[in-house]
């Protein structure tokens, strides 16, 4: 079981806005909410994601369903009962949904100090660019924290660019939600590293493309190889020192050539860099192609079509306001709503997310842009879930993270 997330004041910040909500804690004289599900489909889902589990990680299926429910068990009532939902609606294909998403993208900034080869960042298509400003975010996370478990603050742009990240984070954090921060890590000062930790952040990743020099940098154009790895070592380095277990510290790199693949001599001489320093986990994922016409995963792609999860369960808040469906549409090309103007209440069960689960739901998104492009959702699937989708929704959100 791990640790629930102890809140640490960051200076200068106000009191908690959010006295009543603490993470796992149930207001004193509050009921357990009745579920609307019977307690046998209510199992049959547990079972049948423990399935799904052993399908997608191939591991023993008594020991997967064991820590499943391990996993479910940490939660707060009621996002055991929103997680549950959530399968049972995707998979019966609801249009109108009886609980609010879960987990949220927002976007602190569109600007990126880099222009990595694979990345619309570096493609010629124009788009919108700018900072959210304070307001809006708290606007935000006022309405998110009755609902919402966790969010990822990056999106299409480096996030430590915005000054205030920091008071995003620990803002969050008061609210109850879990924060999970994506970077490439060029930007990393020592000072923000202590921002960071000080303000409670929960999951930090990094992209670091490269096992060496030449590599590193022919794909993160604009960044220096030595000094982006000094700045993440430096960053465990004090992680180290501070005795800090969060943030849950990952350093990703995308698949795109041969040398890097899992089998590289490189990555274990790469690898060793980091011995004796907090690093968590080390992960070499496949690409996707930003819900484009190409496929680089290796998975197949062919006319089978699988549903998206993201409807179900998620929204994006672009640092305008915008707000998309899911984070592969960088561009907010499916626009459902707007949070200067709209809730997220009612964002959720708005016609264009009711229309957007409806293609869905009748395999038909060949009107739908950008989902009609989109690799995800003509992948390999289990049990009627995208075994991509799978894997990751099970091993960070049920199975979760030990930094947490």
């Amino acid at each position: 079981m791990m640790e629930s997330p102890k809140w640490r004041p960051s200076r200068g910040l106000p009191e908690n806005p959010h006295p009543a909500r603490q993470s796992g804690v149930r207001r004193k004289g509050e009921k357990v909410p009745t579920d609307p599900m019977s307690w046998g489909a209510r199992l049959g889902l547990e079972e049948g994601l423990g399935r799904l589990a052993w399908t997608a990680a191939s591991s023993n299926s008594v020991t997967v369903i064991t820590e499943l429910k391990m996993g479910l068990a940490r939660f707060p009532w009621r996002v055991r009962k929103t997680l549950l939902q959530a399968a049972w609606h995707y998979l019966r294909g609801h249009e109108v949904l009886p609980y609010l998403p879960i987990r949220l993208w927002v976007e602190p900034t569109s600007y990126c100090n880099l222009r990595c080869v694979m990345c619309p960042q570096s493609f010629p298509r124009e788009h919108a660019k700018g900072y959210m400003d304070w307001g809006l975010f708290r606007k935000v996370i006022d309405e998110a924290a009755e609902f919402v478990y966790d969010i990822n603050l990056h999106h299409t742009g480096e996030s430590t660019l915005h000054k205030r990240l920091p008071d995003m984070i620990a803002y969050a954090r008061q609210a109850g939600i879990y924060t999970r921060l994506h970077s490439n890590g060029t930007l990393l000062r020592e000072d923000l590293a202590h921002a960071l930790i000080d303000a409670g952040l929960d999951l930090l990743s990094f992209s670091f493309d490269g096992f060496d020099k030449e590599t590193y940098e022919s794909i993160r154009v604009n960044a220096r190889f030595e000094k982006t790895l000094a700045n993440i070592i430096r960053f465990l380095e004090i992680k180290k020192a501070r005795g800090s277990k969060k943030p849950y510290t990952i350093l990703e790199v995308i698949h795109l050539n041969e040398k890097l693949s899992p089998t590289s001599p490189q990555r274990y001489e790469f690898e060793r860099r980091f011995e004796g320093l907090p690093l968590d986990e080390f992960i070499i994922k496949e690409p996707h192609n930003w819900a484009g016409s190409y496929d680089q995963s290796g998975y197949a792609v062919g006319h089978v079509f699988t549903p998206c999860t993201f409807p179900w369960y998620a929204l994006v808040i672009h640092w305008d306001g915008r707000v998309a469906p899911c984070p592969q549409d960088f561009y907010c090309d499916l626009q459902v709503g707007h949070v200067r103007e709209q809730t997220l209440r009612a964002i959720w069960n708005g016609e264009p997310m009711q229309r957007l689960r409806r293609a869905m739901r009748l395999r038909d998104c060949s009107k739908v842009v950008p989902c009609r492009d989109c690799d995800m959702i003509r992948r390999r699937a289990v049990l009627g879930v995208p075994t991509p989708y799978l894997k990751v929704f099970l091993k960070e959100t049920v199975l979760g993270y030990s930094g947490q």
